[in-house]
């Protein structure tokens, strides 16, 4: 019997046809959630206005300084501790950062 990547080609037709699916499905959200977002009236208009930007834009500098401090941490315990295979856990805790400062800052003004 002939293999295809260790499966048997009997297997190999129903996954390949499942992951159309998938495929197709994906798609479909992706294009469903970007539609709702485009025709959000509302939702556009309280993000443009002066409080939400002053508000986006103080999240974003200290978000930027997060992320600068955990790329200075991440280079300084690779280069003088040299524990390399540990050191990436500093990046999804400097996210988690941001996600509460996010969360702390921003007003409850968006439905």
């Amino acid at each position: 019997m002939m293999l295809l990547l260790g499966l048997n080609i009997e297997n190999t037709f129903p996954v390949a046809t499942l992951m159309y699916f998938v495929t197709i499905g994906v798609l479909l959200i992706t294009y469903s959630g970007m539609m709702k977002d485009k025709f959000d009236i509302e939702k556009y208009n309280n993000e443009n206005t002066d409080e939400y930007k002053k508000v986006d834009n103080k999240i974003g500098r200290i978000c930027g300084v997060i992320m600068l401090t955990a790329t200075i941490i991440f280079l300084v315990l690779g280069f003088v501790l040299n524990i390399w295979y540990i050191n990436w856990i500093v990046y999804p805790i400097g996210g988690i950062l941001c996600g509460i400062v996010g969360t702390i800052l921003k007003k409850d003004n968006i439905k």
